[in-house]
C-alpha cells in the first residue's frame, strides 16, 4: 500500500541525506515505493526529495551511486525500527516559552505572519547563490507534476506560500525549489510575481498542516529536524522541542480534518550520525548508512499502519 500524501521537512544537507535514505531502505526491504503517492509536500531539504520522488528517481539506485549504501552481504534485516509516536510534541518545549512561541508561530494567526516579517526584515538578505541544486532539478523535472506543492515564505509579508505551478507566481519547478531551500541571511532569496521568496522552513519544519488530505486519507511525514542531538545546549534543547511542539500542533490540525497521520524522525543512530550540525557534508555518509538501516527496520511497521493497524 502507498500512503496518498508525503510530507517532507526540512533538514539541511543531512536531513536530505536521511530522508532518502530511509526512503531507499523502505524500498529496499520490501515496503511502500513512495514514488507512487497520491501528493507529494516539501520543505527546504524536503522540497528536494520530494521533486526526486515525483521524478520517479529511484533512491535505492541513487544513495547507492552516492554512497555505495546498500544492505550488507548475508545480513538480516533489523527489525528494531520504531515508528514515531504521531504525537510528536511533548513537554520538552521550554514550559511558557514553548507555549508562547507555538502560539505565536502556529497557523495563519495575525501575530505569527507580522512576527516573521519583522524577523524576515531584520536578517541581510543572503548573497550565496543555489545555482548547482537549480541546474540539477532543471535537467530532472523541466516541468510541474500536478502531484508536487513546495513550501516557501513570502518576505514582504512575512506568509507561508504553497507553490505549485498554478496560479502567477510563473515559477519553474527549479525556482521553487531554490526559494524552498533560500535559507535567510545564507542563500539569496527568489523573485516571483509576489516579491521575494526564501525557505518554507521558517515558516513550519515539515509544514504538515499545509497537506489538503480529505477523509480518511493515509499522510507520512518525514521529519527529519525531529530529535535530540547530545550533548545539548539549553537553547538547543528549547528551540528543538518548540519545534516538536509545532509539528504536534499540525498533526492535530490534519487529523481533525479526518486525516491518519504518521510522523517518522530520526532513530537514535541516525541522530547521532547527524549530530548538531545539519549543513555538516562531512557525515554525509555515516548519515545515508543510518538512514538506510533505519529504512530497513520501518518496512514492516509502515505497512501494518498503512493498511490501518494500530
Amino acid at each position: 500500500m502507498i500512503p496518498d500524501q508525503l510530507v517532507l521537512g526540512s533538514g539541511g544537507v543531512l536531513g536530505d541525506t536521511w530522508m532518502s535514505a530511509a526512503i531507499a531502505g523502505l524500498l529496499d526491504a520490501g515496503g511502500p515505493d513512495l514514488r507512487a503517492t497520491g501528493r507529494f509536500v516539501g520543505t527546504s531539504a524536503g522540497s528536494i526529495v520530494a521533486t526526486r520522488l515525483a521524478a520517479g528517481q529511484d533512491m535505492r539506485e541513487y544513495m547507492n551511486r552516492r554512497f555505495g549504501v546498500d544492505r550488507p552481504e548475508g545480513s538480516g534485516i533489523d527489525r528494531g525500527g520504531q515508528l514515531e509516536n504521531p504525537s510528536v510534541g511533548g513537554g520538552e518545549s521550554g514550559g511558557t516559552l514553548g507555549s508562547v512561541a507555538t502560539a505565536l508561530l502556529s497557523g495563519t494567526r495575525p501575530a505569527s505572519t507580522f512576527l516573521r516579517r519583522a524577523l524576515l526584515r531584520a536578517v541581510p538578505e543572503g548573497q550565496e547563490e543555489l545555482t548547482r541544486l537549480g541546474g540539477t532539478i532543471e535537467r530532472l523535472m523541466p516541468d510541474w507534476d500536478p502531484r508536487l506543492s513546495l513550501v516557501g515564505v513570502e518576505v514582504e509579508r512575512g506568509a507561508r506560500l504553497v507553490m505549485d505551478g498554478e496560479g502567477e507566481l510563473g515559477l519553474s519547478v527549479s525556482e521553487a525549489v531554490r526559494a524552498s531551500c533560500a535559507i535567510p541571511g545564507v542563500f539569496r532569496p527568489v523573485e516571483s510575481a509576489r516579491g521575494p521568496i526564501v525557505d518554507g522552513g521558517v515558516w513550519s519544519p515539515v509544514n504538515l498542516d499545509a497537506v489538503q488530505a480529505p477523509d480518511g486519507a493515509s499522510v507520512l511525514c518525514f521529519y527529519p529536524s525531529g530529535y535530540h542531538s547530545s550533548p545539548r545546549s539549553l537553547r538547543r534543547a528549547a528551540t528543538t522541542g518548540i519545534s516538536r511542539t509545532m509539528v504536534s500542533v499540525e498533526a492535530a490540525t490534519v487529523r481533525r480534518r479526518g486525516a491518519r497521520v504518521l510522523v517518522i524522525t530520526p532513530d537514535a543512530a541516525a541522530a547521532l550520525a547527524i549530530g548538531p550540525n545539519r549543513m555538516d557534508h562531512r557525515r554525509d555518509e555515516a548519515v545515508a548508512r543510518a538512514g538506510f538501516r533505519q529504512g530497513l527496520g520501518l518496512a514492516d511497521g509502515l505497512e501494518r499502519w498503512l493498511k490501518g493497524a494500530r
